[in-house]
């Protein structure tokens, strides 16, 4: 978390922040580490890093705030980056001086310099790492990079965590993919998953979480019960790969992550057996180009006009009726509820919420019973 040292507020529009920024606990990756054994060495800049400057913040309409910042960021990018690069190898070494070609260190097979590339601040924090792969003998292999960002809505307080922790995750899908081997499974994945719960994940996981929780607690009315995993604990089981930077977009794409082995284990330990991607539409009012949610009305605030309620859901089942050896893929994608409505009270969005939810209840259901 960020911790506010100083800030100094007036009624002029103006203000100073001296933030001390710390990584987010990472939690353990979705996949082996590469068999490879690397040599890192972690530029002094890096773990010094501070930046200073001035960004805008939006109070209201022709309303801002300016924020004149000072931020101590070096020991979480190093802790990051630590995290990211011990996790994603199967042995580190770590360099005190810079290396030199070639790298007299017997068995390197990869020596690695991580890079700052860019953070930028407006509203909320934007980071960018890069890692500079090169051969022992000094060859470039390749440069991986990746950019994570805070969404809009997170406080001062999370922009740094959540940044970090985002672009963490771009940087360890890279690395699951780097060389010609292929993400493995921490262990054989078990021949089948469990019937006992189910879980909610937004489409877009910075935009839609409302929508989700929504769908998620009329989901659980109609389930009668059926114990629900929630979606914080399945993108820490999953991670990195159902970060904001990392999550697949379109369904299909999806269905495929959640077939992988890995996955598939992760997903059994926690007893899941079906997957509802829930999004696709409004459960909050704009005014302008600020997101202002209230509840589930949803209003167009300059004219007070009525936009109302736009959901859909879409459920996956993780062990198919008609998986097994005869079929590749052992995940379905079963048939997609959605609701619209229109009027101005606060049940409206709650109700499109309970139709979706009876659309992909009833689709369960069905499915329980072949």
């Amino acid at each position: 978390m960020v911790a506010l040292l100083t800030v100094l507020a007036g009624c002029t529009g103006h203000r100073t922040a001296t933030l001390k920024a710390t990584s987010p606990d990472l939690p353990a990756p979705a996949f082996q580490p590469l068999p490879k054994t690397v040599a890192v060495w972690y530029p002094p800049d890096l773990a010094n890093h501070r930046s200073t400057g001035e960004w805008m913040v939006r109070r209201g309409d022709n309303d801002y705030l300016r924020v004149n910042y000072d931020v101590d960021a070096g020991d979480a990018h190093l802790r990051t980056l630590r995290l990211v690069i011990n996790s994603a190898f199967r042995r580190v070494v770590e360099l005190p001086t810079r290396p030199v070609a070639p790298v007299a260190i017997p068995d390197i097979d990869l020596v690695v310099v991580p890079d700052l590339h860019r953070i930028g601040y407006g509203h909320g924090a934007e980071v960018e790492y890069a890692l500079d792969i090169r051969a022992p003998d000094g060859a470039s292999i390749q440069r991986i990079s990746a950019t994570g960002a805070s969404p809009s809505h997170a406080t001062e307080e999370d922009w740094f965590p959540q940044a970090l922790r985002d672009a963490a995750a771009g940087l360890l899908v890279r690395l699951a993919k780097f060389g010609s081997e292929p993400a493995s499974p921490l262990h054989a994945a078990p021949s089948r998953v469990g019937d006992a719960a189910f879980a909610v994940l937004p489409e877009r996981l910075e935009v839609d979480g409302r929508i989700a929780e929504c769908v998620a607690e009329s989901l659980s009315d109609a389930l009668h019960g059926m114990p629900m995993v929630k979606t914080s604990v399945l993108r820490d089981r999953l991670y990195p790969w159902l970060e904001p930077s990392t999550k697949p977009y379109f369904s299909s794409d999806l269905a495929a992550l959640l077939d992988h082995p890995v996955i598939r284990e992760r997903t059994a330990q926690l007893g899941i057996r079906y997957i509802v991607h829930a999004g696709g539409g409004r459960l909050g009012g704009a005014y302008r180009d600020v997101t202002t949610c209230f509840g589930a009305l949803c209003l167009d605030l300059p004219t007070s006009k009525d936009l109302g309620s736009q959901i859909s859901a879409r459920a996956f089942d993780l062990e198919a009726a008609t998986g097994g050896a005869e079929h590749p893929s052992r995940v379905s994608t079963m048939e997609m509820a959605s609701a619209q409505s229109r009027g101005s009270s606060f049940a409206i969005g709650w109700a499109s919420c309970s139709e979706v939810a009876q659309g992909i209840a009833g689709a369960i259901d069905t499915n329980r019973r072949r």
